[in-house]
């Protein structure tokens, strides 16, 4: 909740990108109690499940990959019907949804993306870290894990990019059903980098929330967790 107060103007500039290249920057904070209802849901889901499932053991690094999928899937289906608000808040497109299920409009882009973005941002930030470690970094000091973060968010952008553009359309209803022709035809009309829009504003906005989110993480690990309990956590090396 602490990074997406802190970057939601970034996120509202992106949705509006993504949409068309000519937007207003009035109400940048539009949306934003749909978005911490749908953070408390999604990172605290993926978080909390990424800590106590699976083997205690250290996991290698397809482990760890397939382990943030699943937890990021887990966490954005249950978060969907806060996403979908936040979003046409955020583009201006306010219409309540008709129906139960209309709620999850768009919940297949949106799990697609938060498997990868989930599965990026863990395994990322964690051999990042790792190599730094090796580099002669200090665990615990404060430019060691803002330095892995920072290389988290440049990857998580620059993956889950595309995926983040296709939720958008298919929440404002661009994207059209059946999705995949209708996804051809925007890209046929506008080309491969339209799935590149807010390209600027994604990784201006998922650097200091990846930084912030990690930090706040790492200093609860460190301050709540059991030293034993860390080192089960604690990732191997690739």
């Amino acid at each position: 909740m602490t990074a997406t107060m802190t970057t939601h103007p970034l996120d509202v500039i992106k949705v509006r990108k993504q949409l068309s290249s000519n937007i207003t920057y009035r109400g940048l904070f539009n949306g934003l109690p749909d978005a911490l209802k749908r953070q408390i849901f999604y990172s605290g889901i993926r978080f909390g499940l990424y800590d106590v499932i699976g083997p205690k053991r250290q996991l290698t690094l397809p482990e760890k990959m397939c382990k943030g999928a699943f937890v990021g899937a887990v966490g954005a289906l249950v978060a969907t019907p806060f996403d979908l608000a936040k979003v046409r808040k955020q583009a201006g497109t306010i219409h309540a949804p008709k129906g139960v299920l209309a709620r999850w409009q768009g919940g297949g882009p949106t799990i697609t993306r938060a498997s990868v973005v989930t599965s990026s941002q863990l395994s990322s930030f964690h051999h990042s870290k790792e190599w730094l470690l090796r580099q002669g970094w200090q665990s615990e000091a404060n430019e060691t894990n803002v330095t892995a973060s920072l290389i988290a968010g440049v990857v998580t952008s620059l993956i889950s990019n595309p995926l983040d553009v296709m939720k958008t359309w298919r929440m404002t209803g661009r994207l059209e059903k059946p999705q995949l022709p209708s996804l051809i035809r925007i890209v046929q009309q506008e080309g491969v980098l339209s799935l590149y829009r807010g390209l600027g504003p994604t990784l201006a906005r998922m650097c200091p929330y990846v930084v912030v989110l990690f930090m706040t993480k790492e200093w609860l690990n460190a301050r709540y967790t059991p030293t034993a309990s860390r080192n089960q956590n604690t990732p191997i090396r690739a």
